[in-house]
Parts: C-alpha cells; structure tokens; sequence
C-alpha cells in the first residue's frame, strides 16, 4: 500500500494487524498466535533513531511450553531463556550456520536454570525442545530499533519519522513475513494489514525453512 507522502513537520505511521487462520484453526478465536511485530527500516536514507543499551529479554519455560512463543528483538540484544518447570529442558534452534544447544536441568529451589545468548546478526530462531513436542517459540532479530510488539486488531503507531518512504516488516508466528513499501507523512490514514497463518502455531514452525542468522555466544548457567 503507498500513500503519498507529506512535507514539514515529523511524520508518522500507524496501523492495524489482523491475522486470518486457516487449516486446523480457520475462524477459530483459540488459535495460537504468540501475538505480532512490525518494524520499519528506511527505503529513501531517513535516519534512524539512536540505538540505545542493548536489552535482555526473557523467555520462560513453563508447563512444558516457551512463553511468550514469539519475539522480535533488535540485532545485539540478547535472549535469556529460564526453566521454571519440575523437568529437565533440551532446548535447540535449527539453523545452517549456527545451531543453538541449551540444557536446562529442572527448577529447584527458588533457582532457575538459565541460558543466554546475543543476537548479532539479523535473522530468525526457531527454538524446540527434544524432548516436549509442544514447546517451540520462534526470535526474530532486525537491525532496526524501530519494532514494536502488538496483539492482532491492536493499534501501532510510530511517531517523530521523517517523511518519505519505508518499509514496514510484519511478522507473526505461524505466518510468511510480509515486506511492505509504505510512506510516513504527518496525520497518516491508517494502514490495514492481513496475515495468513497456517494453522496451529507449532505446525506453522515445524514447516519452517531452516534458519539464517548468528549469535555471539551461549552462556548456559547454572
């Protein structure tokens, strides 16, 4: 969608993100969606805000799933993976040029196991357990630190942008990842953006191609 584009004061945009599922969950209000990033990288040289420290973020395993089941991070964050369950965790990423390896021992008193590692290169993770099938999440990386997190039908808005072209990343869990050109301009209509999803959450990441990206380091702790 291209909108034409505004000159003078800072220009923003906003938006609304709707997932349609098909196959086993089709117009179902049960069907997993581990929620929906959108980022925006510019396409005309606009400049980016600065990158601010790097941020770590948590993902929990619990009831032999990982929550939340999807994140966006921004490139040189890093992800901290906790066993709050009474079992033992093989945590693993598919990837051609840098598997992920994390051996989480069972939660025990007051102390979770825990494991860390630094996204340094865009890309996408999709995390398995060998051994609970229905434990699975799915990191992105970008390289911009315009991203936001969003529920489906929820508003997002990006403010203070300089006007001109964009490309907008929308991405959700069990979905192809859309490209979008789109123009930020002052008072912006909104945009309406429509995901498929295939399926179940973890039928969409088991189809999944295998992944591309690196990290700098795992740290499994104790």
């Amino acid at each position: 969608m291209l909108l034409a584009a505004s000159v003078g004061h800072a220009a923003e945009m906003v938006g609304v993100v709707q997932l349609r599922q098909t196959g086993l969950f089709q117009d179902s209000a049960a069907a997993p969606t581990g929620g929906i990033s959108v980022s925006l990288q510019p396409l005309e040289g606009q400049p980016l805000p600065p990158r601010g420290p790097a941020r770590r973020h948590r993902l929990l395993l619990q009831d032999g799933q990982m929550r939340p089941a999807f994140l966006t991070l921004q490139v040189g964050d890093s992800l901290q993976i906790l066993n709050q369950d009474e079992v033992h965790h093989e945590i693993f990423a598919l990837s051609a040029t840098q598997p992920i390896e994390a051996s989480l021992d069972k939660h025990s008193s007051g102390a979770a196991a825990q494991a860390e590692f630094r996204l340094a290169s865009e890309g996408v993770w999709h995390l398995f357990c060998r051994i609970h099938s229905r434990s699975f999440a799915r990191v992105d990386a970008v390289t911009t630190p315009l991203v936001q997190m969003v529920e489906p039908g929820a508003m997002f808005r990006f403010e203070g942008l300089a006007a001109g072209q964009w490309q907008l990343r929308v991405a959700a869990l069990g979905a192809e990842t859309r490209l979008l050109k789109t123009v930020a301009m002052t008072e912006p209509p909104p945009l309406r953006i429509e995901l498929n999803t295939r399926g179940s959450g973890a039928a969409g990441q088991h189809q999944a191609a295998p992944v591309e990206g690196r990290i700098d380091a795992l740290f499994p702790r104790d």
